[in-house]
């Protein structure tokens, strides 16, 4: 079985490729109003303390994404030789 993951499935310090969109004509159009567009790397940053809303980098801006809105965007090949982050709090 072949699913397809999404933004929501990328780790901190993780890359990956638009692949599409699921959703409302509305909500497609609203991402990609802010640059979130097929094809665009986008880069997982992280996550606000109780884990929503997620913080993204795509075309050089920073965006804040709820991780319903994060689930809606379907990602492809992930981008590898970005700088890793520590996927803990903590740091340990």
């Amino acid at each position: 079985m072949n699913t397809m993951r999404t933004l929501n499935d990328l780790m901190p310090g993780d890359s990956a490729r638009i692949a599409s969109f699921r959703g409302s004509e509305r909500i497609r159009q609203r991402l990609m109003d802010l640059g979130l567009i097929e094809g665009a790397r986008v880069e997982m940053l992280g996550a606000a303390p109780l884990n929503d809303p997620i913080q993204v980098k795509v075309m050089g801006a920073m965006l804040a994404l709820r991780r319903c809105e994060a689930d809606m965007i379907l990602i492809g090949e992930e981008i590898r030789g970005g700088r890793r982050r520590n996927r803990h709090r903590s740091g340990r």
